[in-house]
């Protein structure tokens, strides 16, 4: 199992999203219509509301996550940006007994290689 860090917050290196084509500003998803990571987008776009209804909101369900009793490992991936590796920290520390790990790999993504060994490890001890 190999281990690294996210990235540094502001470090826009994200997979392309969004930087494909003069270099949009971040959040600029105008800039997205018409490159192939707008069409990955259009795509996905009728998942927003299940992912709205599964993270309350937008908010950090705390107290939620505070009920879960099952064994639970939050991954991260070193190639995903800050907010989300902050998040996937959180969401461990907020559930008892939470582990948290950040694994090699590309935005939101791990290799199998990489993660097999680690949900090997957490699952058999």
């Amino acid at each position: 199992m190999t281990g690294g860090r996210c990235r540094p917050a502001g470090d826009c290196r994200t997979g392309g999203l969004g930087r494909t084509r003069g270099q949009a500003a971040e959040g600029d998803g105008i800039a997205l219509y018409g490159t192939s990571s707008g069409a990955i987008l259009a795509a996905l776009a009728h998942t927003l509301p299940y992912d709205a209804l599964v993270s309350a909101g937008g908010s950090f369900p705390a107290d939620r996550l505070g009920t879960i009793t099952t064994p639970t490992l939050a991954v991260d991936s070193t190639g995903s940006p800050q907010w989300l590796c902050d998040a996937s920290r959180a969401t461990a520390e907020a559930i008892p007994g939470g582990r948290s790990i950040s694994l090699d790999g590309g935005h939101h993504e791990v290799p199998p290689a990489t993660l097999a060994p680690a949900l090997r490890e957490f699952l058999l001890g």
